[in-house]
């Protein structure tokens, strides 16, 4: 039997519909009355029918009581024919809705009453059905006012826990969606919240349902970035998780339920309560949202807080944007043995092949790219706005002292480890690095020339990764305290600085302790010096493969059209910087070439 069958079979509703039925029958045969002003009259008319309505309940109480009788005799015989948990049935949720229905409130209310013979109980019956009417009416006019709003809610469609809070706090959803500060605050959005955000108790919402009620985010950030795809936006919330500061996660779905959901989890998150904690408010080309859904993201932030806006010339954010991706066959772990060569040719780019870069600017030059102005604008929330050049405040020779600023500014602990910042991660390294060198006491033996030499029994079946990563890889990784840096003996220094990129060695510390002789340290030493010389080859391989900005500006120039489109884009995405920042501006080389070209014209 279905859940909802399950509870129109139940007293309360057998009763309730009784009542329902024996209300609307015509009286005296004659049809109903069709005349409102005798209403009273009416009323009076029907009291004379109460006894047949008692008998009728008297039948019906004592069917039910039959049947729940045999029930429990067939049970005690067959236990396999038990009833599953009314909350084990597919549609529990439409069951509880049947709850709701006038027939089991009314049919409460006689029971309630019945239950409470001895101690006045049918006095009462006139307040329960009352209140089983008013209780009916509030979820009657609920959902015609969710199905009233621009963007219509059908309560149905709702998650069982979101189902439930709405039967617990029915009264106060419709006093909040009457009150004038709804209309006043949030009348206009586009996701309209069903309880006041100003006075719900956050912590006792799962974030489903608050998904569902429409909810604006926890007034629980301290910060909210704004940056785009390309604009180094990784690098500053891992430079500010160096000043002990949390961030929510960036690069997630254009859904906009799990962004919603994880910034809420984030929020709430009881090992962040007494951290900073910053929501990146990231654009990506990929993010195509239509004004209403871009609207509705802008509206989860209702809360006065900072704004940091992360900034980068506009074409140097399209030159980077061409995507590195490893092979799917790409390997990570290698040995001795294998062909270098092989294991470094493994980064596919986004935008290959022929018309890769009429592509790739056809798909960039969009406002979902590019927009930062309309994000400052579309959000309402924020009481201070400070702006950071990546490429003029974010590079290895001065990161670490704007972080120190930063850090003053909103009251973070200051930066310590100088090293995680003047390391730079070069764009090509992302795809070639991490690797792993397994060295094993065979290839070791080989590779040296050294095969007449015995292996000890101890080193027979053992083997020493070496993990080849960047320095700031490592400071992120959660692993990293399983691991020893043995840059300085293999390399004969710290690390080895290339192209900006602070590259290191790592060991696992119980292989390290165990297995790492000589002879390995020796074998280690010459591999590496053979590894940086092929993997500065490859990396220039990679560069030669990459367009650059003249090529950008030169297909520009044939392309009118996208160059028109590009410079419509940007006068309005770069609105406010230039109106607030404009010396950031002024240091676009890049950016005040594309303006020259069309003075020129």
């Amino acid at each position: 039997m279905k859940a909802t069958d399950r509870i129109k079979n139940t007293l309360s509703y057998k009763l309730g519909s009784c009542v329902i039925k024996f209300v609307k029958q015509p009286l005296l045969g004659g049809g109903g009355y069709q005349n409102s002003q005798i209403k009273n009259f009416k009323f009076l008319l029907r009291c004379l029918f109460v006894p047949i309505l008692i008998f009728k309940f008297l039948g019906i109480i004592k069917s039910h009581n039959k049947k729940i009788k045999a029930y429990k005799q067939i049970v005690a015989i067959f236990p396999e024919f038990k009833r599953a948990n009314l909350e084990s049935l597919g549609d529990y949720k439409e069951a509880l809705l049947c709850k709701k229905h006038l027939s089991f409130l009314l049919g409460n209310a006689f029971i309630k009453a019945h239950k409470q013979i001895f101690t006045g109980g049918y006095f009462k019956l006139y307040s329960f059905i009352n209140e089983a009417r008013k209780e009916y009416n509030e979820f009657s006019n609920l959902k015609l006012k969710l199905k009233a709003f621009e963007n219509p809610i059908i309560i149905e469609n709702f998650s069982l826990h979101t189902l439930k809070f709405i039967f617990e706090n029915l009264e106060k959803i419709n006093q909040w969606l009457d009150s004038d500060l709804f209309e006043k605050e949030f009348s206009h959005f586009q996701r309209k919240p069903l309880i006041n955000p100003h006075q719900c108790d956050y912590k006792n919402i799962p974030a489903l349902c608050a998904w569902e009620l429409n909810l604006p985010l926890p007034p629980l950030y301290d910060l909210i970035l704004i940056s785009g795809g390309r604009s180094g936006h990784n690098a500053i919330l891992n430079f500010f998780e160096q000043c002990e500061a949390k961030r929510a996660g960036d690069h997630l779905p254009r859904d906009l339920k799990i962004i919603y959901t994880h910034f809420y989890d984030f929020l709430l998150d009881s090992n962040h309560t007494n951290f900073f904690k910053i929501l990146p408010f990231i654009q990506y080309a990929s993010s195509k949202y239509s004004i209403k859904e871009y609207k509705s993201y802008c509206e989860f932030f209702i809360h006065k807080s900072p704004c940091l806006v992360q900034v980068r010339d506009p074409f140097i954010r399209l030159l980077l944007a061409n995507n590195r991706w490893n092979k799917p066959n790409a390997v990570y772990r290698f040995t001795l043995k294998d062909d270098l060569n092989a294991i470094l040719d493994r980064i596919v780019y986004q935008w290959g092949g022929q018309n890769s870069l009429e592509n790739a600017l056809n798909y960039l030059c969009t406002l979902e790219f590019l927009r930062q102005a309309s994000a400052i604008k579309g959000l309402n929330c924020i009481s201070d706005i400070h702006f950071v050049d990546t490429d003029n405040e974010l590079m290895p020779n001065n990161a670490f002292e704007t972080m120190k600023k930063l850090a003053l500014k909103y009251k973070l602990n200051p930066p310590k480890d100088r090293d995680f910042f003047e390391g730079l991660i070069e764009e090509n390294l992302f795809a070639l690095l991490p690797l792993t060198l397994s060295l094993n006491y065979q290839d070791v033996l080989t590779y040296l020339n050294k095969e007449d030499l015995q292996i000890p029994p101890k080193y027979r079946d053992s083997k020493v990764d070496l993990l080849i990563t960047a320095y700031q890889f490592m400071k992120l990784s959660k692993n990293q305290r399983d691991y020893i840096d043995i840059s300085e003996q293999i390399l004969g220094q710290k690390n080895w600085l290339y192209e900006g990129s602070d590259i290191r060695i790592y060991a696992n510390k119980n292989e390290y302790k165990c297995y790492f002789d000589e002879l390995l340290c020796e074998a280690a030493k010459k591999y590496f010096k053979y590894f940086q010389k092929e993997l500065m080859k490859r990396n220039e391989i990679e560069k030669a493969k990459r367009f650059s900005i003249e090529d950008i500006l030169e297909y520009l120039n044939q392309n009118s059209i996208l160059k028109f489109k590009l410079k419509t884009i940007l006068d309005q995405e770069l609105e406010s910087i230039k109106k607030m920042r404009p010396d950031i501006v002024d240091t676009w080389i890049y950016y005040k070439k594309f303006e020259k070209s069309f003075n020129r014209e």
